[in-house]
């Protein structure tokens, strides 16, 4: 095995997408080391690069509309402190991104270009070639004197006190390089975990999210990460997600019976409405018989469908592949479900300073709680999320680091912590990670499980991930660095999606992402409060709820009350499992 590398440094951010470039960015401003890690290649992986969608700037004579429809469209359950946050900072933020060559769509005179995509009413958002804005980000780090780390996958923190949950902070992090497999220990006074969301297609495996709740941070509506996404196909290929600009162009959805059926689950949004709204509203299309579900494009206009390829040439390259033709052609909407946190649905807790739970330890972006939005009701609010909680822990991280010494590490645990991320590599027997990935996929991907939910199957869902996690995943052996770090990412997206399920058993209700069939209603006399889950010293977890603190808040729902949800599923529907992407 390659000798260890050891990197002292002031800050370290885990996690190159557009929160922990921020995050990265802002620290340097304050102190002279700052390390960027990422387990590919920073601005390349993860989410932030084929992310397009920015919340456009409120007009000042609307803010408090905006405001009021950010906080409603969230069921009342965001922070409102953070949408505060929000509309003091994000224009600065974007300002800054075009300043450093981010191409944000302007018109003929020079505005930005805001359109009504996912969840708009009153709202609305603005787009950046997502590959483009990265690539900016990445040379302002590099320039600005960061150290970038790729290819390093972080496997766990390290605490002052040598313990994992710690009682004390977190004084830096070990992990390994994904294809040499030289081991990596990095000594930091402050650490900010900015590893995106959870999406299971992709590398998106919740590590940051793992990697905190193991140290003991505490994480928060987790019962919103199994979030469903809306897909299309021509019926016999993926062709993409039915994303926010697609459904800002008119598109309109049709069941067998060419009804527009969208517009009796959501009246006022119709085809805008919210994946969740939609996925629900198309298995009980499916139930009912009035399936396939198909787009008709006869009122979208051709010049529409350019600006459309223009950001997202590689959807259209696949669509012309097969030989679609976006407007004459029908194309098939399905649901894809599973756990996904696309926008920060549930993550890690933290306040507006970027703080966890944890000292030392700072959060930014979609491996934390989404404060604002999070459950992928206005579109583009994630990417000003991921900017200014990128800022705001970059900033307070670094002010940490000044006014901390530096703490020694504590040689066991760095000792202990590399045995067990190496074991895999040592094991003679065991399941491979290849043939361990479909028997996760098999515990967390029916739809009656993470779509929709009830209380028998979400307890067996639990006891099987439980199982998963001290019986099958210590056992797993790997053959080379490749397969050592997926066998890390199984380990990690295990934990997070138990997180998910027993967190969605704790809310005896239905809201957005989070159906529950045997509670088919919103109960906001008993139920606008937050699910937190933190481990405890003894390994366990531990699952509260917390009243939203609306005695100090100026948006306030109104009369509450019990209301039925707008999809409702009154039968088991298992053999309706086929009509779902896994």
């Amino acid at each position: 095995m390659p000798e260890t590398q050891h990197i002292d440094t002031d800050v370290l951010v885990i996690g190159g997408g557009l929160g922990g470039c921020w995050a990265a960015i802002k620290a340097k401003t304050l102190v002279p080391r700052v390390t960027l890690v990422d387990k590919a290649g920073i601005s390349r992986s993860g989410a932030s690069a084929w992310a397009y969608y920015f919340l456009a700037p409120a007009p000042e004579k609307e803010l408090l509309v905006w405001r009021k429809e950010l906080v409603k469209k969230t069921e009342y359950l965001t922070d409102q402190d953070w949408v505060n946050v929000l509309f003091e900072e994000y224009g600065a933020r974007l300002a800054e991104m075009e300043s450093w060559g981010v191409p944000f769509e302007r018109d003929d005179r020079g505005q930005l270009i805001v359109k009504k995509g996912r969840g708009h009413e009153n709202t609305g958002f603005v787009s950046s070639d997502g590959k483009a804005r990265m690539e900016a980000l990445r040379n302002r780090a590099r320039d600005s004197g960061v150290r970038l780390v790729e290819r390093v996958m972080i496997t766990d923190l390290l605490t002052s006190d040598g313990r994992l949950p710690t009682s004390g902070s977190v004084v830096g992090a070990t992990g390994f390089h994904t294809r040499t497999g030289q081991p990596v220990v990095i000594r930091s006074k402050a650490v900010v975990l900015a590893t995106g969301p959870i999406r299971q297609e992709s590398n998106l495996t919740g590590d940051g999210i793992a990697i905190g709740f193991r140290a003991g941070a505490e994480a928060m509506s987790m019962e919103f990460c199994t979030h469903p996404t809306c897909v299309l196909t021509d019926g016999k290929h993926f062709l993409g997600n039915l994303n926010i600009l697609f459904q800002s162009l008119g598109v309109k959805i049709l069941n067998s019976r060419g009804e527009r059926f969208m517009v009796r689950y959501d009246p006022i949004l119709a085809e805008r409405s919210s994946w969740t709204i939609m996925a629900l509203a198309l298995a009980r299309e499916r139930i009912e018989g009035r399936y396939p579900a198909v787009l008709d494009m006869s009122g979208v206009k051709a010049e529409d469908v350019a600006y459309y390829a223009r950001l997202h040439p590689g959807k259209m390259r696949a669509l012309e592949d097969v030989g679609i033709d976006v407007l004459k052609d029908r194309l098939m909407v399905m649901a894809q479900v599973g756990v996904n946190s696309s926008s920060g649905d549930g993550g890690l807790r933290i306040d507006t300073s970027g703080r966890t739970s944890i000292p030392g330890l700072y959060g930014a972006g979609t491996a934390c709680k989404n404060q604002i939005d999070g459950m992928d009701n206005v579109g583009g609010t994630n990417l000003a999320f991921c900017s200014i909680s990128g800022y705001r822990a970059g900033e307070n991280a670094a002010r940490y680091s000044i006014e901390t010494g530096g703490v020694p590490l504590d040689e066991r645990q760095v000792h202990d912590l590399q045995e067990a991320t190496f074991g895999p590599l040592k094991a003679r027997s065991g399941l491979l990670p290849s043939a361990l990935q479909p028997v996760v996929n098999q515990a967390v991907n029916p739809a009656m499980v993470s779509l929709i939910k009830r209380a028998d199957r979400l307890k067996k869902t639990v006891a099987e991930l439980e199982n998963l996690e001290t019986a099958t995943l210590p056992e797993i052996r790997c053959r080379d660095y490749h397969e050592l770090a997926v066998a890390h990412e199984l380990k990690n997206f295990s934990l997070v999606s138990k997180l998910a399920f027993r967190s969605a058993l704790e809310r005896q209700e239905s809201r957005h992402s989070h159906y529950r069939q045997d509670y088919p209603f919103k109960d906001e006399v008993n139920w606008l409060k937050w699910v937190l889950v933190r481990r405890e010293s003894d390994g366990r977890m531990r699952v509260r709820t917390e009243p939203v603190p609306f005695e100090r808040y100026p948006e306030q729902p109104g009369e509450r009350r019990v209301i039925p949800s707008p999809v409702v599923f009154e039968r088991p529907t298992g053999e309706f499992q086929e009509y779902f992407q896994p």
